[in-house]
């Protein structure tokens, strides 16, 4: 698993449909799974994280970019 990847997931929360139902604004906050019994529905990603992830997106379709890190590795 890539260092990115493990960045991501420690910064997740888990919260069921049932707490969103309580306090939304509690429990929604920066990348957030949102689940019902053991099956996942989605996802919630803060603007600040969802942006994060499509600068991400657009640096790996740099061909340029991946060179770079290739080679630095």
């Amino acid at each position: 698993m890539s260092p990115q990847m493990l960045r991501v997931l420690q910064k997740e929360h888990i919260v069921s449909i049932r707490d969103i139902q309580k306090n939304l604004s509690k429990v929604l906050r920066g990348i957030t799974r949102v689940t019902k019994g053991s099956k996942t529905m989605g996802f919630y990603l803060a603007n600040e994280e969802f942006e994060d992830f499509l600068e991400d997106m657009e640096a790996s379709k740099s061909k340029k970019l991946t060179g770079r890190v290739k080679k630095a590795r």
